[in-house]
């Protein structure tokens, strides 16, 4: 698993192997604003411990969260020289405020030997928040978007394979696995089957939680839709594709009404013009694309029908494909449901204007 990490080799560069050197570069940034604040800031004791202290935290928790060295060992031996500093730092200005107010060195002397402590607890709290957030070698090259190919995919998924079959009662190979699946693979029906194998093992109750959360979301977005609608055996593959369709779908709205605003403001700026249009096209050809895959997943779903008769009208403003898909809706729903024959097809002309388009939704709804 270890050589997913491809030509970012942990074994090459030492100990402090890294996929680039910008955490190098802001820290020797972060270096030079010291030097200079400890100098420029001399006669403001305050400001000159906010400045220090404040700069030792920023690369901790930088350090913390992006994790810029490959290994534990590394990211936590980082932190060590700048947890020393800050703390130091931090007793040396309160000692100096002490100082000068009893005339004596005794307590910075004492706060000095104290911050030995802050440095003790300091790092063993730093070291456990590292080693939580510390990500797998087997998953790092998934950071980086590029290296996301299907190519990629299917090389993980073997490797993954075979580490199943040699480990088999490995809880963890087998939930990265059931996570993998899901998420990047996308493979629903293995993931089910690796999710029965994983069951059978002990659990930790974050493995219990995760597990617990998808099986709710997997019985909530079904129960959203109409039961008797959903027959297809891929039928959680469709509610999730149903999920992303209205989510692009909200999302192409909500862009194309700041786009208007944008084009009516009196202070117009053409460069958030442009992003709003790239976001609109972006948004509008995923819509259609996870609708239409819908509609091929089930044909006669009512639901996805009349969405994607309302995506054709709001953003395409193609309202005849969206009356044909409409009418093709309310023949269903006659069918199967025993609509009321009140409801007749949609006039010719109806999609006109947005206001005939929603007055028709609106009895179809009732």
């Amino acid at each position: 698993i270890d050589l997913l990490i491809f030509n970012f080799n942990p074994k090459n560069g030492g100990l402090f192997s890294c996929p680039d050197g910008f955490f190098n570069f802001i820290q020797h940034i972060f270096i030079t604003i010291v030097v200079f604040t400890q100098r420029f800031l001399y006669q403001w004791e305050f400001w000159r411990g906010v400045a220090s202290v404040g700069v030792s935290i920023a690369v901790v928790v930088y350090i913390i969260y992006k994790q810029p060295y490959y290994t534990l060992k590394s990211n936590f031996m980082a932190q060590i020289p700048w947890i020393i500093f800050g703390s130091v730092r931090l007793c040396a200005e309160i000692g100096y405020l002490f100082e000068g107010r009893f005339n004596s060195y005794i307590p910075q002397i004492i706060l000095i030997l104290f911050s030995v402590v802050i440095i003790l607890i300091v790092s063993y709290v730093m070291y456990k928040l590292t080693r939580r957030r510390m990500k797998k070698p087997s998953v790092r090259f998934l950071q980086y978007e590029k290296f996301r190919t299907p190519e990629m995919i299917l090389y993980t998924e073997l490797i993954y394979t075979q580490a199943v079959r040699r480990h088999q009662k490995n809880v963890n190979i087998l939930f990265n696995f059931w996570q993998f699946l899901m998420h990047y693979k996308k493979n629903y029906h293995k993931a089910d089957a690796i999710l029965k194998l994983t069951r059978r093992h002990h659990l930790n109750p974050l493995m219990k939680f995760i597990i617990f959360s998808n099986n709710k979301e997997k019985e909530y977005g079904i129960g959203k839709l109409n039961k008797n609608i959903i027959k297809d055996e891929k039928s959680f593959v469709f509610v999730q594709k149903l999920a992303f369709a209205l989510k692009y779908h909200e999302q192409a709205k909500e862009f194309t009404v700041k786009f208007y605003q944008l084009m009516t403001s009196n202070t117009t700026n053409y460069n958030d013009v442009y992003d709003c249009v790239k976001k609109i096209t972006k948004t509008e050809t995923r819509a259609r694309n996870a609708y239409e895959e819908l509609i091929v997943i089930q044909p006669n779903n009512i639901i996805v029908l009349k969405q994607y008769a309302v995506l054709l009208n709001d953003i395409y403003r193609d309202e005849e494909s969206a009356e044909i898909v409409l009418n093709r809706a309310f023949t269903i729903e006659q069918e199967e449901y025993g609509l009321d024959q009140r409801v007749q097809m949609v006039p010719s002309g109806q999609f006109k204007n947005s206001i005939g388009f929603m007055i028709v939704l609106l009895v179809v709804h009732e």
